[in-house]
C-alpha cells in the first residue's frame, strides 16, 4: 500500500531568532533534534508556501514557490507528495500544481476551472496512477504518473470528501450520503458501496493492510439545524470490507454527541490516535474501544509524518499553535512546540 500523504504539522526545539514569531517549549525527551525544512502555509497568508527552519524556527524563504517559478499561486488547501513529486492542491481555483520535489520546480499544471470542480483528495495505490476525488463532482480522475496526464475517469454515485488506497482497492468517503465506495484500480470499477456512520470526513489503512478505520464526525456538528448524532469510528476487515465493529468516541462522562472529531491517525500496528475539540484521543489497534485522552485540549488537525515515523497534532490557542510530536512507535510526546501565529498547512521538505 501507498500511503496517501497528506497534510503534515511539525514541531522544533529552538528558540526563534528571525521573523517567524515562534517560542521554544523544552522537549520532553531530551532528545537532539536534527536540522530540517518544512513547508509551512500560514492561515493569514494563504497564497505563500515558505520555508521554515528547524530546530532554529527561522523562515529562510517567505515564498518559496515564488522564488523557485517566479509567479505567485493562489491560496494552498492542501500538500501531498509521492516519489519526486509534490503536489500542491489550489482547490478555490480549480487547480492542483505539481512539482519536483527536491527542486520546487513546477512542472504541470491541472486545472478543472472550466468544469468549475475542486479537487479534495488524492490517493496513490500504485506506482504509476494517482485517483484525484472532487468536493463537488461525483467522478474520479485518475492522473497517469508517468507523463502527469489525466488518463479516465471513473463515474461514482456520490460527491468524494477523502480518499485513501489499500494494496489494488481505493476507498471514497462520502460525507454527506453517509457512504464508502471500493474502487478496484485494475479495473477502474466501483465493487463496493457500504454504508457508514454519519457524516464520514477520515479513512485510515491499518499497515499490515487487514483493516479499514473510518471516522465519522456525527450530525449536527457542521448544520447545527440537524439533531445530533454520535461520532463514531467505524472499522472494516480487509480485504472482504466486511463490517467488524463500529462504537461511539465517547470520552469519559462525555458523549459522543458532543465530540467533534477533527482527524485520524493509524501510526502502525499498535496505536491510533484522533483529534478532537476536547483533545488528542489515544487507542490500541487491539483494543480500539478503549479511547484514552492523551493530552486536553483543542486539535484541530492530525497527520502521520512517514519520513520519521512522527505523529504531529496540532492545538488551537487562539492566535496561536501549539504543536506536538509524537513517537510513532512508542506513542509518547517527544516535544511540544508554541508558534505564535495559526498554521495552516505545513510538510516535511
Amino acid at each position: 500500500m501507498y500511503r496517501n500523504i497528506t497534510i503534515l504539522l511539525t514541531f522544533s526545539f529552538a528558540f526563534c531568532i528571525l521573523i517567524t514569531n515562534c517560542t521554544r517549549t523544552e522537549d520532553i525527551l531530551g532528545e537532539e533534534e536534527i536540522a530540517r525544512v518544512f513547508l509551512i502555509v500560514k492561515q493569514n497568508e494563504p497564497d505563500k508556501i515558505k520555508l521554515l527552519e528547524f530546530p532554529s524556527l527561522k523562515i529562510i524563504d517567505d515564498d518559496y514557490f515564488y522564488s523557485v517559478n517566479n509567479y505567485r499561486i493562489s491560496e494552498s488547501t492542501q500538500i501531498a507528495e509521492f516519489r519526486e513529486f509534490i503536489f500542491l492542491f489550489q482547490s478555490g481555483s480549480h487547480k492542483i500544481i505539481i512539482v519536483e520535489s527536491k527542486s520546487f520546480r513546477a512542472i504541470k499544471e491541472i486545472d478543472w476551472s472550466s468544469q468549475k470542480r475542486y479537487p479534495s483528495s488524492i490517493a496513490f495505490p500504485n506506482a504509476t496512477s494517482a485517483f484525484i476525488s472532487f468536493s463537488n463532482d461525483t467522478n474520479i480522475a485518475v492522473l497517469d504518473l508517468t507523463n502527469l496526464g489525466i488518463a479516465r475517469e471513473i463515474s461514482l454515485n456520490y460527491q468524494t470528501e477523502k480518499l485513501n488506497s489499500a494494496l489494488n482497492y481505493v476507498v471514497a468517503l462520502h460525507f454527506k450520503e453517509n457512504k464508502m465506495s471500493i474502487i478496484d484500480t485494475r479495473t477502474y470499477s466501483v465493487v463496493k458501496v457500504l454504508d457508514v456512520s454519519d457524516r464520514p470526513f477520515d479513512v485510515e489503512i491499518h499497515p499490515e493492510n487487514n483493516s479499514i478505520y473510518v471516522l465519522s464526525l456525527g450530525k449536527g456538528k457542521i448544520d447545527t439545524l440537524e439533531p445530533k448524532t454520535e461520532a463514531k469510528i467505524s472499522i472494516f476487515r480487509f480485504p472482504n470490507f466486511d463490517l467488524e465493529t463500529i462504537f461511539p468516541i465517547n470520552l469519559g462522562n462525555i458523549s459522543a454527541i458532543n465530540i467533534v472529531p477533527t482527524g485520524l491517525v493509524v501510526s502502525n500496528k499498535f496505536f491510533g490516535f484522533i483529534s478532537t475539540n476536547l483533545g488528542l484521543l489515544r487507542f490500541s489497534l487491539n483494543s480500539p474501544y478503549n479511547l484514552q485522552r492523551f493530552i486536553a485540549g483543542s486539535f484541530t488537525n492530525l497527520s502521520y509524518n512517514y519520513k520519521g515515523d512522527e505523529i504531529i497534532s496540532v492545538e488551537n490557542k487562539g492566535a496561536s499553535t501549539v504543536i506536538f510530536l509524537i513517537d510513532g512507535q512508542r506513542a509518547t510526546v517527544k516535544g511540544k512546540y508554541t508558534l505564535n501565529f495559526i498554521l495552516k498547512l505545513i510538510f516535511p521538505k
